[in-house]
């Protein structure tokens, strides 16, 4: 005979639609449950969480937050997985993939071993980092603190900064901008304003502008071209940095704490970052 988790209201308490489903904080009610039926419930849940649509990135980040936290306890390792198990199903890998960089090492670790087919994009587990886990959620305080030491951010904090990069998309499509939160490094954007979060040095949330779809038909011909080629990456170049910095101005105006960082040390290649949302936001 058992309870339920003890860190499991933690867990419906970060999602939305976990608290509209829960079906395992009822069995507190009971004195005594059987072990059994504490893990299918959780299962259950599970599933819920991997496949329903409504919830979205910022949500699922949310969880899987405080399951890296939970995870720190090895006796609570069977029933989180018990969790996790559905979300590294095949049929779920592409919205894992959507997650993984703002994933904790923990959770990235219990995903690769419970994957069936482990992708190329999926990190090999690795134990949890010896540096420093830190609960500031501003890159700027971070960097100046830990510059000798370096840091990883805590789950949380990573979750904070995928919920301000949507939090800015929003924004920005609220005033007829065409913006999207993409994975850092992604390869092929969309067109507008491209928001993402960076889990290396430097970390936080970064804007940048594609003048162009890269995964296009269109942008591929005009770029391997030969004729014209160094004319048009310099146009390309300036529009990037014309339109990224109008973006950034009008997150400001609406009260984001922003940021256009200088690096002079690279060609005064330009850096823009959102720091924080408004204290005060528009209702």
């Amino acid at each position: 005979m058992t309870q339920v988790p003890e860190w499991w209201p933690r867990v419906v308490a970060a999602g939305e639609r976990l608290a509209a489903v829960d079906t395992v904080s009822e069995l507190g009610e009971f004195r005594f449950v059987d072990k059994a039926q504490v893990y299918l419930r959780i299962g259950e849940a599970g599933r819920e969480f991997a496949s329903a649509a409504e919830i979205g990135t910022a949500e699922r980040v949310r969880v899987l937050a405080v399951l890296e936290d939970v995870l720190e306890d090895p006796a609570h390792r069977p029933a989180a997985l018990t969790f996790l198990t559905p979300l590294a199903e095949r049929t779920r890998l592409a919205e894992l993939q959507r997650l993984w960089s703002s994933l904790g090492p923990r959770v990235r670790q219990e995903l690769a071993l419970l994957a069936a087919v482990v992708p190329d994009w999926m990190e090999p587990a690795v134990p949890a980092p010896a540096k420093p886990v830190v609960r500031l959620a501003d890159p700027v305080t971070l960097a100046r603190q830990f510059a000798e030491s370096g840091f990883v951010p805590a789950a949380e904090v990573v979750a904070s900064w995928q919920e301000l990069a949507e939090l800015a998309r929003d924004e920005l499509e609220r005033c007829g901008v065409p913006a999207s939160v993409t994975a850092s490094g992604a390869d092929a954007v969309p067109t507008g304003v491209c928001l993402s979060v960076s889990l290396e040095e430097p970390y936080g949330v970064f804007l940048e502008w594609n003048p162009l779809d890269s995964g296009s038909r269109r942008y591929r011909a005009l770029t391997e071209s030969r004729s014209g080629t160094a004319y048009l990456a310099d146009y390309i170049g300036d529009v990037r940095g014309l339109l990224a910095r109008a973006a950034l101005e009008v997150l400001a105006a609406a009260g984001f704490r922003t940021l256009l960082e200088y690096d002079f040390l690279f060609g005064g290649r330009r850096a823009y970052r959102v720091l924080a949302p408004p204290q005060r936001p528009f209702a």
